[in-house]
């Protein structure tokens, strides 16, 4: 009875904060956008040096700078520029073209200066009349202009543009946002909150990533960021004009422009100047598992057991809070955790790793050495005339370190050595927008940010705190395992964040609704920078059930990190929390999250050089299918990398029914059934009636997939061969990167990248793969290759560089076989030498 009252009551909570954070929020944080503003104004001189413009205006300067032959940088402001822009995210190249400047009919020119000229290059466009901006094509095709010339508050330091295109374009983009995937029409806040729990119209949440990506009905795109940290709106508009508004609540405004031309490139832009996450350890591409809270110690080693013991995948175990010492920081509880390093070592043999949480604010506690020595240092976070700021978080009163001084950064990086020597290996990091127990819900304007060494407050740092709070851990970290590579996540951050760390969507509904938004959410997300993202599956607040946990793992599994994550007082949600059937059902998709490993990390390690997301919108790879940008698919399909198209069932059945009809379109081309191998034609629209142990599932033809074994977990996978399964058209394409999965001996070259290439003439097949990288064997495998191509005919001969093999003999090292029941010839290779050519023969 004392537990039910307790759920009820933490329920009950729960929805109130909730409630009353959605109504307090907007007058505690909102800034009144200005309604008197003072334009630019005309041009009164302008002069060139090197790859920058600079120009005088009536009412103030505008500066262009060529960043990089593909980016341009547009700065304006009322006063004179005294120094180099000062970003949180962006890290510009050394300079490597100069700019040319001409004048003409009432236009200054902007143009790079080289020799040859590509169809692709920008020119940028000022009137002089009025210092508005048009970027163009050096045909003359405009892409975009202003409306409005950059203006600033009369009375304030606001600042605002308004941009238009000459055509329909889509807006996508703007990093962690609920709704439909394009943005047209929806006002967007950008100023990290936490909402307590959040819905599909909630906004703003955890993140601001004010980062536009703008889509023609051509398929060409461009990319805009608007590098500014504090509290800025942006409101694309469903006008004909395509405008999109934007404002800042302190100036100078300055956004960089990507010329793409299509959304790939912009895509690989934004991250060229924002960064790309480190590769992570290849254990994180497994199956998760987390709850607030589980302990006791036993408890753990329960779930834990019942992992194994029902021979469900998983590769690692999240403690929340609750593992804390009274929520102190770097501490344990140790009535719960008596002896935290025996347990996790024990973990750990049995293939679990462990992940932390920690959060921002120290107990106020002069008996605490982490508070102790924050107040000694004159670290933590004041108020003015050097009073402390104290509020209230998980711990009661509480401080924050200033996480914008490098020292306080330093000095917290080597916190974590506490939780490294007892053999954590990964960092989760919450409540760092930052969160607080009070009305307003985040720290009060007036507290001072060291802010590198300049100064500012709260209103200056805000959008930062949680980005900083990633540097200094993904710092520590770096020099604490300086030969291993460590997984960080956190909730809050601005763009740029995956430099340091990973992140996820924070509280979100166990609902149908909270199931349907995480595919435009984290999409858009990958598409700003954020390749490795994630959504707590099954939902974190509200209680979930059989069939939505079934269809969210049936989802989950693809996204490009997958944790199943609860709050407190709500039911469980573990795979074998609903009975038998369901727990049938979710260990064959988690085994199937296992079996797509190889393929997965290949496109993690590409994620970490180009900035590629790994869930994709269908227009990315189909730019010229129009049907592809149609709300009914852009917000129920995706695309994982180039090669799966992943339908998922995102409604619940209808009473009595455990099927669910929905339609899918596949895009232009041929499309393999995963599941049935049929072959099917692009280009249209296909209904299927999905039970609920299906998921709708297509591999694009002439596919090359690296596929593994299904284990417990992923460093089992060093027992068995690489699977290569191929997907028959006239072409065939696929890549493979292996490497040990936890060291950073690849950064020296110490893997090996399969590139495979194969031409189908229906009479023969031939596959050719080369290797790239120092390794001479197939890491994290047996050293064997097994290939498997979905046709069933039997061939006459089949030889692998030049060496016939015989069929159905395995006492040979290497063989053949046709399977006629899965229609797939199997072709087994022991030790591979490289350069591989088979050639086949029917």
């Amino acid at each position: 009875m004392s537990t039910e009252k307790h759920i009820l009551s933490s329920r009950f909570v729960l929805f109130l904060i909730s409630r009353l954070s959605k109504l307090i929020y907007p007058f505690t944080n909102k800034k009144r956008v200005p309604r008197q503003w003072v334009p630019l104004g005309g041009i009164t001189s302008s002069k060139t040096k090197d790859n920058i413009v600079t120009i005088e205006c009536e009412n103030g300067f505008l500066e262009i700078k060529l960043v990089s032959p593909l980016i341009w940088r547009v700065r304006a402001s009322k006063s004179p520029f005294t120094r180099e822009h000062i970003s949180w995210a962006s890290q510009e190249p050394p300079a490597s073209i100069n700019v040319k400047l001409k004048q003409a009919r009432g236009f200054l020119t902007i143009k790079a200066d080289k020799n040859i000229s590509d169809k692709n290059d920008i020119l940028i466009t000022i009137n002089e009349s009025d210092s508005s901006v048009i970027f163009q094509k050096i045909n003359g095709e405009i892409i975009v202009s202003e409306e409005k010339a950059i203006s600033f508050g009369k009375y304030s330091s606001w600042g605002s543009l308004t941009k238009i295109s000459s055509s329909k374009e889509f807006h996508v983009g703007f990093g962690e946002r609920t709704g439909d995937l394009i943005k047209n029409g929806k006002k967007m806040l950008f100023w990290n909150t936490d909402p307590a729990t959040y819905g599909k119209n909630d906004d703003p949440l955890y993140q601001s990533e004010p980062i536009q990506i703008s889509i023609k009905n051509d398929g060409s795109a461009y990319g805009i960021f608007y590098d500014n940290h504090h509290y800025s709106v942006i409101h694309p508009k469903k006008d004909k004009k395509s405008s999109i508004k934007y404002y800042t609540e302190s100036e100078p405004i300055c956004y960089y422009f990507f010329t793409g031309p299509t959304l790939k490139e912009v895509s690989q832009q934004i991250s060229s100047l924002n960064g790309t996450l480190p590769l992570p350890p290849r254990w994180i591409l497994g199956h998760h598992q987390c709850r607030w809270s589980y302990y006791p110690e036993e408890k753990v080693r329960d779930i834990a057991r019942n992992f194994r013991e029902r021979n469900i995948p998983c590769d690692s175990i999240h403690l929340d809070i609750d593992y804390m010492d009274e929520y102190r920081c770097f501490t344990w509880d140790k009535d719960r955790f008596p002896d935290p390093k025996e347990l996790i070592a024990d973990l750990k043999n049995d293939g679990f790793k462990t992940i932390t949480i920690i959060d921002p604010s120290l107990k106020v506690d002069q008996n605490y050495k982490v508070f102790a020595e924050c107040i000694k240092n004159d670290f933590h976070c004041k108020l003015p005339v050097e009073r402390s700021y104290v509020t209230r978080v998980w711990p009661g009163k509480s401080i924050y370190p200033d996480f914008t001084n490098p020292d306080v950064r330093e000095w917290w990086g080597t916190k974590f050595k506490s939780l490294f020597d007892i053999g954590i290996e990964g960092i989760w990091m919450d409540m760092n927008e930052p969160s607080t127990f009070t009305f307003k819900r985040t720290a009060p304007d007036e507290v001072q940010h060291n802010m590198n060494g300049r100064g500012g407050n709260h209103r200056d740092a805000h959008n930062i705190f949680g980005q900083s709070m990633a540097m200094a851990t993904r710092d520590g970290a770096e020099k604490l395992r300086s030969d291993l590579r460590t997984f960080i996540f956190t909730r809050s951050c601005y763009a740029g964040i995956q430099r340091y760390s990973a992140s996820w969507t924070g509280d979100n509904y166990s609902s149908w609704s909270g199931l349907q938004q995480t595919i435009p959410m984290l999409i858009n997300m990958g598409l700003v920078g954020q390749t490795f993202v994630t959504v707590d599956v099954g939902g974190y607040s509200l209680d979930c059930n059989a069939e939505l946990l079934t269809r969210w793992y049936q989802l989950g599994i693809f996204y490009p990190f997958v944790r199943n994550h609860t709050s407190k007082g709500t039911v469980s949600q573990e795979p074998w929390a609903f009975g038998e059937e369901t727990e049938k059902i979710i260990r064959k998709y988690i085994e199937l999250r296992y079996q797509l490993i190889p393929y997965l990390y290949t496109l993690a390690w590409e994620a970490s050089l180009s900035g590629l997301p790994l869930m994709r919108p269908l227009f990315m790879e189909f730019p010229s299918d129009s049907e592809t940008y149609k709300e009914k698919w852009h917000n129920t399909e995706f695309l994982v990398g180039d090669k799966l198209l992943v339908a998922p069932i995102l409604t619940e059945a209808a009473k009595g029914k455990s099927s669910v009809s929905r339609d899918i379109y596949l895009p232009k081309g041929k499309w393999y059934d995963y599941w049935s191998k049929e072959l099917l034609e692009g280009g249209k629209t296909i209904q299927r009636d999905v039970d609920i142990d299906q998921l709708p599932l297509f591999v694009k033809a002439g596919s090359i997939l690296p596929f593994g074994p299904i284990v417990q977990n992923v460093e089992k996978a060093i027992a068995y061969p690489l699977f290569i399964e191929i997907f028959p058209d006239e072409e065939m394409f696929g890549n493979v990167y292996l490497d040990d999965g936890s060291t950073k001996a690849f950064e020296d070259g110490d893997y090996s990248f399969l590139s495979l290439y194969g031409v189908d003439k229906r009479k023969t097949i031939s596959i050719d793969v080369s290797k790239n990288g120092n390794r001479n064997d197939l890491p994290s495998t047996n050293n064997s290759i097994h290939f498997g191509i979905y046709d069933n005919r039997v061939p006459k001969m089949v030889l692998v560089n030049d060496k016939k093999y015989r069929s159905n003999d395995e006492s040979q090292d290497n063989y053949w076989e046709v399977n006629t029941k899965e229609e797939i010839l199997l072709i087994v290779i022991k030790n591979p030498e490289f350069p591989l050519n088979i050639e086949i023969t029917y």
